[in-house]
């Protein structure tokens, strides 16, 4: 709404100029005079698809249990290296972490929040990807033949490619004075 009320007060302003001149610039002032009350005029009600609407309404209270893989079956297998995720107990959100390498899903699970899951793992380089939300909708796609998201409070987080080797990594997704790890921004195309 301010925008057009900004454009109303650049479009008076210009007619008031122009008009100061001579009579011929009469007509453009009538025209501009319309054109602002077409802005002035209110704006409609949007209106929001119904699918959208039951899509929320049906799974804005459903989640999966935590080590459920929402993305498929693991694709590397080996017990050489771990990484463990910790949710924060305060957080009303869950969490479906994916494991990438070279800019595929290698592993993923659902953590209900408040809960913690780890990862098994072939030593080797992996990028760790955090989608969090509420209410899990089983139909929603996500891209390239991933199924399944959050009907709300999506965020799209991730960490650098981290090479572990005989190691475990632990991430605690809880806030901390001091903490040592701090996620960077991410999108759902990057993602899947």
């Amino acid at each position: 709404m301010k925008k057009l009320l900004l454009g109303v007060l650049v479009v008076s302003s210009l007619c008031a100029l122009q008009s100061c001149g001579d009579s011929s610039n009469q007509k453009n002032v009538e025209i501009d005079y319309n054109l602002r009350e077409k802005m002035m005029e209110p704006v409609k009600d949007v209106v929001v698809p119904l699918e959208v609407d039951s899509a929320y309404e049906k799974y804005k209270d459903n989640s999966l249990t935590t080590g459920q893989r929402p993305y498929g079956k693991a694709k590397v297998s080996g017990y050489d290296s771990k990484i463990t995720v910790r949710t924060s107990p305060d957080s009303e959100l869950d969490v479906v972490v994916i494991l990438k390498q070279e800019d595929n899903i290698v592993k993923n699970a659902y953590i209900c929040a408040g809960d913690s899951y780890s990862f098994d793992l072939p030593n080797g380089t992996y990028q760790t990807f955090f989608y969090s939300g509420k209410g899990w909708n089983p139909e929603k796609d996500m891209g390239n033949g991933n199924i399944g998201g959050f009907v709300s409070s999506e965020s799209f987080q991730k960490d650098s490619p981290l090479p572990i080797e005989y190691q475990e990594l632990i991430y605690e997704l809880i806030l901390q004075p001091n903490g040592n790890f701090q996620t960077q921004e991410s999108d759902q195309e990057e993602l899947f």
